[in-house]
């Protein structure tokens, strides 16, 4: 049995439920997104975002408590009609444009923070704010001031490609909307928006985000990772680029794009993560107690078995709430799969 006003197997059960009753009722939307990052677009981010949201319910969020409240049920329900109407009523959008979805992800933010709100009552919402404040980063829209960014990053690493060319002496002129030009007469390579990288330099930072909130450090040491991450996310675009430009002014636009297409975003993501991951020690970040190391260490059905006595205890004191969530997951489903449908 659980000791009163500590977090137990329930708890985390309800998490659990949590994380699965919001992907249940938004399963076309999840459907319809990239689930991977495109250079030619931004908003493909929001996977990162959504994926560390599922993390932090299983495994990150280790001193919550459900203590459901009268308060925490009466706040959810303008918010769940809120998000409701989101999906209902937004207008169509062109068919294959990604931005048709947008509004779908804030009505997701939406739905879960609703969710937190009868499960686990105001001061629980209250212990999760980090975790629903995360959920709201999936909407593309936040990330308006880093994309409008773009055309700058783009100067940079073109700049820092001319001064690669100059060093290594080549007969590589650059002119105005960053045209790269070889003396040699090869066709001229232009480093374009997709070339900046910025969508694994944004997914980088949601990505990192709740690692760097949650792990075990001092705040000086958790900024200066994510900066240095960010910085490292850039440099390695920097030497994509150049070597794509190499490619290209010594073999050819062949060899070059070839090379482009197999060193994408997702690579310099996937690189990112992992130098950042191991330079977390270096910055003296610890992880925390994982809620989930249960489903890990001992198995998923011990780990259920552990829960069932619990789960058993809060059910009288649970099921209207629990009938409530399936309810709304149900209609909320019955709605994504219109939203999606029309866009």
């Amino acid at each position: 049995m659980q000791s009163p006003g500590r977090p137990g197997a329930a708890d985390s059960f309800l998490l659990l439920l949590l994380a699965s009753a919001t992907a249940a009722a938004f399963f076309p939307l999840l459907l319809a997104i990239p689930w991977s990052l495109s250079d030619s677009d931004p908003a493909t981010y929001a996977s990162a975002v959504l994926v560390m949201l599922a993390v932090q319910c299983v495994f990150l969020n280790a001193g919550v408590k459900s203590e459901p409240d009268a308060k925490g049920a009466a706040a959810a329900l303008p918010v769940y009609l809120a998000s409701a109407a989101l999906l209902a009523f937004s207008p169509q959008s062109p068919q294959g444009q990604a931005s048709a979805l947008h509004p779908g992800l804030l009505s997701l933010a939406l739905f879960f923070a609703a969710t937190v709100l009868p499960i686990f009552g105001w001061s629980g919402a209250r212990r999760l704010r980090f975790t629903v404040a995360y959920a709201f980063l999936a909407w593309p829209a936040l990330a308006t001031p880093a994309i409008l960014a773009e055309p700058a990053l783009v100067s940079l690493t073109a700049g820092f490609t001319q001064a690669v060319t100059a060093v290594l002496g080549l007969a590589v002129s650059r002119s105005p909307g960053n045209v790269f030009t070889s003396l040699t007469g090869e066709v001229p390579l232009i480093i374009a928006p997709q070339c900046a990288a910025l969508t694994a330099l944004i997914g980088f930072i949601a990505f990192m985000l709740p690692l760097a909130y949650f792990f075990k450090g001092s705040v000086r040491s958790k900024a200066g990772w994510l900066a240095c991450g960010a910085l490292g996310v850039i440099a390695l675009n920097f030497a994509r680029i150049a070597a794509v430009v190499l490619a290209w002014y010594y073999w050819g636009v062949g060899p070059a794009a070839s090379l482009f297409q197999l060193l994408n975003g997702n690579a310099v993501f996937n690189a990112a993560i992992a130098v950042g991951l191991g330079l977390a020690l270096v910055f003296g970040l610890r992880l925390p107690r994982l809620r989930g190391a249960s489903f890990i260490m001992e198995g998923p059905a011990q780990a259920i078995r552990d829960a069932i006595p619990e789960i058993e205890d809060a059910a009288p004191a649970y099921a209207s709430r629990l009938a409530f969530l399936l309810l709304a997951v149900l209609a909320f489903a019955f709605i994504s799969v219109k939203f999606v449908a029309w866009q």
